[in-house]
């Protein structure tokens, strides 16, 4: 019994010092005068609205589409999920100016103007070309105007940044789905389901790319 409670409270004691630590990482965010309460909204709106929100309980049916699952970033830094963090979170410290770019991209993109949504994610990018949110956003833009070449490219420049961002990694094997190339769609949906295991999407774009696969196979034989 003492053996137990001890294993409990070391347990409780290690998971209230990495939440701080966690708390800690972004405090200066959130005391940043420079990122306004509109924008703070924007962020609301955008994670309620987002992919990224959708509910995680089940798979969908495979009549979603896989632009249904792409996945975009936040305006602003979230809490990271308990366990570690990519270095990419830890080292990269995003200017105020890129932030603010990428929220208006956010707020075009809300308002169905992918358009204006890839001009301020282009400026995020030129204010800082490490942004990895930027480059994913970019993508899901250039996806909805079907120019999947050039997301492709975002995509990769964004998990070359941030080999940890499932996200992005489903993002890309979206994008390789389009592209037919269905063998890197399956290993980007692999390892976007092994990075967050408890998200649909990656799941479900893993599923399409092993039926597209097979269908192609069978096709062939």
């Amino acid at each position: 019994m003492k053996s137990l409670s001890a294993v409990t409270l070391v347990t409780a004691s290690f998971l209230f010092c990495q939440s701080l630590f966690c708390q800690s990482l972004f405090r200066q965010d959130d005391k940043d005068p420079c990122i306004s309460a509109e924008e703070r909204q924007a962020q609301f709106r955008a994670d309620r609205s987002s992919p990224l929100s959708a509910s995680r309980a089940a798979l969908p049916d495979r009549t979603l589409r896989a632009e249904d699952c792409l996945s975009r970033a936040s305006i602003a830094p979230t809490l990271p999920p308990l366990g570690p963090v990519a270095a990419y979170k830890l080292t990269h410290k995003v200017p105020k100016k890129a932030l603010k770019e990428l929220a208006a991209g956010v707020r075009m993109t809300e308002s169905g103007n992918q358009v204006g949504a890839e001009q301020h994610f282009r400026s995020a990018i030129s204010i800082d070309s490490q942004y990895m949110e930027a480059h994913n956003n970019l993508a899901t833009s250039l996806m909805q105007q079907d120019r999947w070449d050039e997301a492709l490219q975002e995509l990769q420049v964004a998990v070359s940044l941030d080999p940890a961002s499932s996200p992005a990694h489903s993002n890309l094997g979206i994008a390789y789905l389009r592209l037919k190339d269905f063998v890197k769609a399956e290993r980007e949906g692999r390892l976007a389901t092994t990075l967050d295991p408890m998200s649909w999407k990656p799941k479900h774009v893993l599923s399409m790319a092993l039926k597209m696969k097979s269908e192609t196979q069978a096709a062939i034989h």
